[in-house]
């Protein structure tokens, strides 16, 4: 019924300068031009397709007496809170984090409206409004993916090794979640270049399981691989990229375009303003309304 951002993505690019500069053999004259088409490529999809990036909601919902309650944010990477007016609620379940879709095995209460009457009856109990039920229900969580500019690369990290954290000074981290896998790389300890999972999360603080962080080295470069994004949709906003650029650089008659084994047709879709080969690929992530 009505979803509020509380903690904003970092990143809202499906894809990453540098490796769309590989992948479509673009220049490096102008990154900040090629930037600016990857923004402009990434808000349309989100426009006309689901909100990829993971951000933390507040979301409120009106129960129907089912036992699932369907969030508008997908996928659920972790659920904080969920309350019937004031009163917080835990017997629930995530059926389906694919599908927004929560669980409780006593139904979620329907929470009627009272209705009115136009004649003269009294009426000494409250009349039940279908379709105008009061959104009582309110749900804090993160959702969504992951992207590729998620994955980090820096100096500001430094390991802690009496909680396992890895933390970092510019208070910059991605929007992780207790359970989410990260990859730990560049660090000068050949322990240390493994997967993780994630405990918890602070802007400024990870605490890790699944492994013992040892203290690297002043001043190592370490990086984070955290993306989730699946690669199909990557793959559909470099298609989508591609053909803004040729149409602003080469010969607006050339229509087709090999990538490496794929040959790819820009015509656009009068729908989405997309090329129509990106559309094909996104289509699975279509926004239903």
């Amino acid at each position: 019924m009505g979803v509020t951002v509380l903690t904003p993505a970092g990143t809202f690019r499906l894809t990453g300068v540098e490796t769309a500069r590989k992948e479509l053999s673009i220049g490096s004259s102008d990154p900040d031009r090629l930037g600016r088409l990857i923004d402009a490529v990434s808000d349309l999809i989100v426009r006309t397709h689901l909100s990829f990036a993971r951000q933390r909601y507040s979301e409120k919902l009106a129960g129907k007496g089912r036992n699932r309650l369907v969030l508008a944010r997908t996928p659920i990477a972790v659920i904080e809170s969920v309350k019937l007016d004031d009163s917080a609620i835990t017997n629930f379940s995530v059926l389906d984090a694919e599908a927004g879709i929560l669980y409780r095995e006593g139904g979620w209460r329907w929470t009627i409206q009272t209705g009115f009457r136009d004649d003269a009856i009294a009426v000494t109990s409250p009349i039940p409004s279908v379709g105008f039920e009061q959104p009582d229900f309110t749900v804090e969580y993160s959702a969504g993916y992951l992207l590729p500019d998620d994955d980090r690369t820096g100096t500001t990290y430094s390991f802690a090794t009496s909680d396992n954290s890895i933390n970092d000074s510019g208070a910059k981290l991605p929007l992780l979640a207790a359970g989410d896998s990260v990859k730990v790389t560049g660090a000068t300890n050949a322990a240390n270049n493994k997967t993780f999972t994630v405990s918890t999360r602070t802007a400024s603080k990870l605490v890790l399981t699944g492994g013992t962080l040892v203290t690297e080295a002043a001043g190592a470069e370490v990086k984070l691989a955290v993306r989730t994004l699946p690669y199909s949709v990557e793959q559909a906003c470099l298609i989508a990229v591609l053909g803004l650029w040729k149409a602003q650089t080469s010969d607006p008659r050339i229509r087709r375009q090999r990538v490496g084994d794929a040959e790819l047709e820009f015509g656009m879709d009068t729908q989405t303003g997309l090329p129509s080969d990106a559309v094909a690929i996104l289509r699975p992530w279509k926004r239903a309304a």
